[in-house]
């Protein structure tokens, strides 16, 4: 092959080769859409905090000498906004501010409330013109940007960002742990989809933590929406649920029908804390190994010293107390009371001293410094020990059964009716045993204080 003709078939390869990758590249970008053909359903970030602003509000709670507390809220109707019950729970008054308000709005009263769930909705006086949000019942999956709106110290239309860290089950609930920042004053407030569809509402923070946030989901709120009825005061409310609230409670702690919820022992492990009753009072030192009924393992303290200084209190001030009398009548007669008064305001001082120095030395039963594993296996047969009492007092209290007098004349025996029969005999007496309550999320870590009198926002 010439030299010309090496470069002309060189030059036909060049042409082909290029020829075929541009027609190959159509194909290629075609198979995959646009970013912005993705991202063209949501609404830019900045559209979307002025869109669910406009709905969101500041929540007053008034108490009886004026504004006690706030929280956040958003409409979910022309003249119903959704908020946290701890927001409302014991206010006197309630009213509405949003943004564009110069003065807040006043409420009429809660007209649904989940006191176990922590929601409330409330109707305002006069509708208002804010645009109800979306609620969305599908909760975002891990690593799903989410958006928390709210009122944080009373700074209004604050908006935060973040991502879900995780789908928690806390006191056996359902909650959303996000990253995204809640403060006092934000809980009651959406929790967006970058679409601007409320996925969550700001239920409470972990304090002494980073970024350990949580959320209501909002599937909650779509089923009390359905249970809106006449307006109440949070009082009304509270007393009206209340009942329902324990039994909940109780359920999601995992107490066993027939025990008291205030003998039951609570177990956080991540904190490594021990918890009593449904309001939560914490058990430490001492009181965890008297309540869990292993007070021998106590050491006992040694309080001969103060026991010694009270008695010496005791006879100092009886001493004190005889020769102020005596100073009284021998003040005209003997002229001893200029004595005897000194002696008496000597003997109270040393009586009110001797008493000081016994209280500050007293000692309190000292508790056994175990490992976390160890008591909470006390703690464990603490609980099992009052199901197997509530079960043992159950089957005392059930009625025998009722005995039968008189037997059917004997005759052909069917193999189905003997089936049939056997089968009568194997069941349960009485009602059939309720299905297992269904959890929606495993049991996983609960966080270090998120015990709820700490998370009045």
């Amino acid at each position: 092959m010439t030299t010309r003709s090496k470069t002309r078939f060189l030059l036909a390869c060049a042409l082909a080769s290029s020829t075929t990758v541009s027609a190959a590249a159509p194909a290629t970008t075609t198979t995959t859409p646009p970013v912005a053909a993705v991202t063209a359903a949501c609404p830019p970030t900045e559209q979307l905090g002025d869109s669910v602003i406009a709905s969101t509000v500041t929540v007053l709670a008034d108490g009886d000498s004026g504004a006690a507390s706030s929280g956040s809220g958003f409409f979910i109707a022309a003249d119903l906004v959704a908020t946290n019950w701890h927001v409302v729970k014991g206010a006197k008054g309630l009213r509405v501010k949003r943004t564009t308000d110069t003065e807040p709005v006043a409420v009429l009263g809660v007209v649904a409330a989940d006191l176990a769930n922590d929601l409330a909705i409330i109707q305002l006086k006069a509708p208002a013109t804010g645009v109800p949000l979306a609620l969305s019942e599908v909760i975002p999956r891990r690593g799903a940007r989410v958006f928390a709106f709210g009122s944080p110290r009373l700074l209004e239309a604050t908006m935060s960002d973040g991502i879900v860290s995780a789908e928690r089950d806390l006191e056996g609930a359902q909650r959303i742990q996000m990253t995204a920042a809640v403060s006092p004053g934000s809980s009651g407030g959406p929790v967006t989809d970058t679409c601007g569809h409320v996925v969550g509402i700001a239920y409470m923070k972990v304090r002494d933590s980073e970024a350990l946030n949580f959320a209501i989901p909002a599937h909650f709120l779509v089923t009390l929406q359905g249970k809106v009825g006449e307006p109440h005061t949070p009082d009304d409310m509270e007393r009206a649920g209340a009942s329902t609230l324990r039994q909940v409670t109780a359920s999601r702690l995992g107490v066993p029908a027939g025990v008291d919820p205030e003998r039951w022992v609570q177990v956080d492990p991540v904190a490594q804390r021990f918890f009593v009753g449904i309001d939560k009072r914490e058990l430490a030192g001492p009181d965890f190994f008297e309540h869990v009924g292993r007070r021998e393992l106590l050491k006992k303290a040694d309080n001969a010293l103060p026991v010694a200084l009270y008695a010496g209190a005791g006879v100092c001030g009886a001493a004190s107390v005889v020769t102020c009398a005596l100073s009284v009548p021998l003040v005209g007669a003997l002229g001893l009371g200029l004595l005897t008064a000194p002696i008496g305001a000597v003997g109270l001082c040393a009586s009110a001293g001797l008493g000081a120095a016994g209280f500050l030395t007293w000692q309190d039963n000292a508790a056994p410094d175990l490992p976390f594993a160890e008591r909470h296996k006390m703690a464990e047969a603490h609980n099992e020990h009052l199901h197997k009492r509530a079960s043992a007092a159950a089957t005392k209290a059930a009625p025998p059964p009722a005995r039968q007098t008189s037997k059917p004349a004997p005759g052909p025996v069917d193999p189905t009716d003997a089936d049939a029969d056997a089968a009568a005999a194997n069941a349960p007496v009485g009602d059939a045993p309720p299905p297992p309550r269904a959890t929606p999320t495993p049991p996983l870590d609960r966080p270090a204080g998120s015990e709820q009198p700490r998370m009045q926002f």
